[in-house]
């Protein structure tokens, strides 16, 4: 018998071992609660999704923005090794310092820094509506300039030799129907339209999409000087002196020239990216508010959400408590439910907005202003910080119906109706729908008395 009783307790021991163990319980019931409200799922998960959404897309296209600005820049000064210029003024370095520079030992060449550009017209002479047609940067072809212009090849035709001729970029010349030959019509600072027959098309290595068109030195001063200065000049270090020849050359220009800058191009390159970051850090935020607005606004429909969803499931928290699930439970329970709203709706508005800044990037395309032409930049902080606002917003706005559902006394709860949500949620489902009625009767009837009084 004893033997017995001690087989049947062994049994009973080997099938509670074997038994398996369901973990996280409440991780199932608060799946299963999320599956039961897929409408209130869906409208609280895109209210994260139009705020991370914003956010997302305001980070990828500046970010994207910035670096193809800051490529540009980097690019024109990838050969410069010292540049002369001013702080205040455009055009306040003289022609005479120029020259005076260019007969220096160490130069290799020189080029004047000139700001301006010109007005593309077609064939016909009209300009074209598209801006990456019409608008062209002028430069010469200045004498001695080292290997500061040797990024420019000439693809067809040559060189312009006077007054009279230009080249045009390949691209630019294609976008406005122009071949070797014909006469080249534009707008300058000067005013009133200037020709030149077109004698060569030409591409630059480092920035094959420019926008060039190419004078003789002589005419380039005249478009875009006023004849006695120019906005700085670059200057090219012969290569045999290496960078100590490049510092001991910018000390001495330094001493000769104390009244004017000058810096290495590295240094203007910085200077320029660090400029343009302050100049594109107020058009971020201006985007971001956007995306904080929304996440506000849907911290409201969250919380709403989950009020109503935690009055509905009162009695279901009620019997959890009582069959020993603690308050602290109930409350991460909730919170579990409002943390895989928040991850799903962040996740999903990190796509949409990756979308939205490749919509606005090919949108500027169209209209002429290409963003880039090595796509779209991605840094981490437009996933991560979107990523964590949108869980973190979503979790914040669901707190307090979390603490509500904890604090519920067991007895009471399983005595609280849980029809009264329903039924407000009914009542304000009515309300807002006489609501937008009498807001679209009021639109008709409005326009309707203008048409009345000011005809169609």
């Amino acid at each position: 018998m004893a033997a017995d009783t001690q087989t049947h307790d062994d049994t009973s021991t080997s099938s509670r071992k074997r038994r398996p163990r369901r973990r996280h319980p409440l991780l199932r019931v608060s799946l299963a609660n999320l599956l039961a409200h897929k409408v209130r799922l869906a409208l609280t998960v895109l209210s994260v999704v139009l705020g991370t959404a914003f956010i997302s897309a305001s980070l990828v296209f500046t970010a994207t923005l910035e670096s193809s600005i800051s490529q540009v820049f980097d690019n024109s000064m990838s050969k410069v090794d010292i540049r002369i210029s001013t702080e205040d003024s455009i055009a306040a370095v003289p022609i005479d310092v120029w020259k005076e520079v260019a007969d220096d030992d160490a130069v290799a060449g020189t080029r004047p820094v000139t700001i301006g550009g010109v007005m593309l017209l077609d064939k016909e002479g009209e300009a074209s509506k598209d801006f990456s047609t019409n608008r062209a940067i002028a430069t010469g072809l200045y004498e001695n300039t080292g290997d500061l212009d040797s990024d420019r090849t000439i693809v067809k035709g040559r060189l312009p030799q006077r007054d009279d001729e230009v080249v045009l970029g390949e691209k630019l010349a294609a976008a406005n129907g122009y071949e070797l030959g014909d006469e080249v019509q534009f707008i300058s600072s000067q005013g009133g339209v200037e020709k030149a027959r077109l004698v060569g098309l030409d591409k630059l290595e480092n920035d094959p999409g420019v926008r060039e068109i190419l004078f003789t030195e002589s005419r380039a001063l005249k478009i875009l000087t006023n004849g006695d200065a120019v906005a700085g000049v670059d200057i090219d270090v012969k290569n045999n002196l290496g960078e100590e020849g490049v510092q001991e050359l910018k000390k001495k220009l330094q001493k000769a020239y104390p009244d004017y800058q000058v810096q290495t191009g590295a240094e203007v390159a910085e200077e320029i990216n660090s400029q343009l970051q302050k100049s594109l850090n107020f058009f971020n935020y201006f985007l971001l508010a956007f995306g904080i607005i929304a996440l506000v606004v849907g911290t409201f429909l969250i919380y709403n959400t989950f009020a109503m969803i935690v009055a509905q499931r009162i009695r279901e928290l009620a019997l959890l408590r009582a069959i020993g699930t603690t308050r602290g439970q109930v409350v991460r329970s909730v919170l579990g439910e409002a943390a895989i709203v928040g991850t799903i709706g962040s996740a999903i508005g990190l796509g949409v907005g990756v979308g939205l800044a490749f919509g606005l990037a090919e949108l500027m395309a169209a209209l002429g202003m290409p963003l880039t032409e090595t796509g779209l930049s991605l840094p981490w902080t437009a996933f991560v910080i979107p990523m964590v606002l949108g869980i973190l917003v979503t979790l914040v706005s669901a707190w307090v119906p979390a603490r509500r559902a904890g604090k519920t006394p067991p007895v009471q709860a399983m005595l609280q109706d849980s029809t009264t949500a329903v039924g407000s949620l009914k009542i304000r489902t009515i309300i807002g729908v006489l609501a937008l009625l009498a807001g679209i009767g009021v639109v008709v009837f409005g326009a309707w008395k203008w048409k009345a009084r000011w005809g169609s």
